[in-house]
């Protein structure tokens, strides 16, 4: 777990550290577009998997299994999703696991809604499934749950494997998060 200034630079540093030009990372759509910048700051390639309105957005596994190829590195979520409020059960986070052991790809899962959920909905991340804690990034802040926005403090988890390249990132672009703050 790396302590980070908000979540968005955790994605930042995420980003940074497991993308190279020319690598592509899906973005289910509608999708959050501060992930864009990101992912093209860091040589990436956006591609969009569109998810239909008439399937309240649930996961699609042609749409993204469609999008995958040669140069696809990560796969980027965000649950409960926004723009959507949708929280994705088990069973669709299973698809986008299937996909990415199947396809050796990273996730990224942007959990900053993990604590809001409603009508009996409830979150779970990816990274708890079988083969998936080993790929995945899962970014957290206490921005919404906790009415920090302006406080910027979030952290990021993953395998420690990553640590070294996203504490590369991180340490020459905050050093380190207000301490009065992570206290």
């Amino acid at each position: 777990v790396l302590v980070t200034n908000g979540l968005t630079h955790a994605a930042y540093a995420v980003f940074m550290a497991a993308i190279d030009d020319g690598d592509e990372v899906i973005l289910l759509e509608p999708y959050y577009p501060q992930h864009i910048n990101k992912i093209e700051l860091a040589g990436g390639k956006v591609v969009t998997a569109a998810l239909d309105r008439e399937n309240n957005f649930s996961i699609d596994k042609a749409a993204i299994a469609a999008k995958i190829n040669s140069k696809t590195r990560m796969i980027c979520i965000v649950n409960p999703a926004n723009p959507t409020g949708r929280v994705y059960s088990r069973d669709e986070l299973q698809i986008i696991a299937d996909l990415a052991i199947e396809h050796d790809l990273l996730v990224l899962s942007d959990e900053v809604y993990e604590q809001i959920t409603y009508d009996g909905h409830r979150h779970t991340s990816i990274a708890s499934l079988p083969g998936m804690w080993e790929r995945t990034f899962s970014l957290f802040a206490y921005t919404k749950a906790f009415a920090m926005d302006g406080w910027r403090l979030g952290y990021v988890a993953c395998h420690e494997k990553f640590m070294p390249a996203i504490m590369k990132i991180t340490v020459n672009d905050v050093a380190h998060v207000n301490v009065f703050i992570q206290y």
